[in-house]
């Protein structure tokens, strides 16, 4: 088509110093973007080689708030099952001449012995309390701390992260199971089954912690294996981390989900 009456026609000129220019500009910031880019790539391949699903936490954001990391014991900082599910067996076919498949008795892991007994109606349940603690104490060579926990409470301790235990075991249970191990010294409090009238999966026992330690809710994470710990953390408005390596897929959703116990400092990492 023709250029419009009374316009000036358009006209094109060759400036080679301006097209070598703009094409040595282009090249330039092009390379820099790829490298840019390559960059990106490498770092997100590391992140994702190191942190590939030791923890993961529900949510976007990885906000460091707690100063305080309490843990269940049973599952969680000592490997108890096999003593507790042994010594309850034997405890309930001394009393009742029943033998009762080992796997039929896992609901008792995570609450008091109490309450345990009281679930299959055992008549005379202080007596029977007091044949389960001493059957539970000849089992004490099959009970260790799990791999990494020492680890894991030395670098908390050195990071000025305090320690506190929230247990179903009762004052004499701790004592015959826990202390004897020598991670007893990083634990600053410890709130046990006498200690409250309500327990687990209520969430008196936290809250009977924040008591004693003046602490909020939302500066604790709690620590566990079992779906009573998860009950009691949620009841008391504390954040929950699943101790996958005791609790074998039992629990379900938590704020955070650890595989092994160092991974929990990958939350303190996302601070």
């Amino acid at each position: 088509m023709g250029d419009r009456a009374g316009s000036s026609p358009v006209t094109r000129t060759t400036d080679s110093s301006g097209i070598h220019e703009g094409c040595r500009c282009f090249l330039y910031y092009n390379k820099l973007a790829r490298r840019a880019w390559q960059r990106l790539l490498q770092l997100a391949g590391r992140l994702w080689r190191k942190g590939r699903s030791t923890v993961t936490k529900r949510g976007d954001d990885f906000i460091m708030k707690y100063t305080q990391i309490v843990f269940d014991i049973d599952g969680t900082l000592i490997d108890t099952e096999q003593a507790v599910l042994c010594s309850f067996q034997d405890t309930v076919k001394e009393l009742t001449g029943k033998t009762v498949p080992i796997e039929e008795l896992t609901f008792c892991l995570g609450i008091t012995g109490e309450d345990a007994l009281e679930r299959i109606s055992m008549e005379n349940v202080p007596e029977a309390l007091d044949l389960w603690i001493k059957k539970l104490i000849a089992c004490n060579h099959m009970m260790s701390v799990f791999e990494g926990i020492p680890e894991l409470l030395e670098e908390l301790r050195a990071r000025g992260i305090k320690m506190g235990i929230v247990t179903s075991k009762t004052r004499v249970s701790f004592k015959n199971d826990f202390e004897s191990f020598a991670i007893k010294e990083y634990f600053t409090t410890a709130v046990c089954a006498d200690d409250t009238q309500e327990h687990k999966p209520m969430p008196g026992p936290l809250l009977k912690y924040m008591e004693v330690t003046g602490e909020a809710a939302e500066r604790l994470l709690y620590v566990g294996d079992s779906v009573y710990d998860r009950e009691c953390a949620k009841g008391a408005g504390v954040d929950f981390a699943i101790a996958g390596w005791g609790s074998k897929g039992r629990v379900g959703e938590a704020e955070y989900c650890l595989e092994k116990p160092l991974d929990l400092l990958a939350i303190f990492k996302h601070a």
